[in-house]
């Protein structure tokens, strides 16, 4: 017998995760994108956004510097790490050398 529930009556920690982060993206991948008609996609992109959204989508934009900020200090580290562990491994075949 299959214990596990149906998907729509159970919320994981991921979910509650990417509800707090972005409760429409949550909505999108937990039911999928609504289908919507040509009429409706246009009436969408032609229409005045309102102050949430506005909001949304400078949150998502500071998010992605965020994130982009986070791969250049990644890169980094691990670049500064390597040349740690190079001068390292110089140092011991100097000693080496001379010892």
């Amino acid at each position: 017998m299959d214990r596990r529930k149906p998907k729509g009556q159970v919320l994981t920690a991921t979910e509650v995760a990417e509800y707090t982060f972005c409760p429409l993206a949550w909505y999108t991948g937990r039911c999928g994108p609504a289908r919507r008609g040509l009429l409706s996609r246009l009436r969408l992109l032609f229409a005045p956004r309102s102050r949430r959204r506005e909001a949304g989508l400078a949150r998502h934009a500071q998010v992605g510097r965020m994130i982009g900020q986070v791969h250049r200090e990644e890169r980094r580290s691990r670049w500064l790490a390597s040349l740690g562990l190079l001068s390292l491994a110089l140092a011991a075949g100097v000693l080496w050398w001379f010892r």
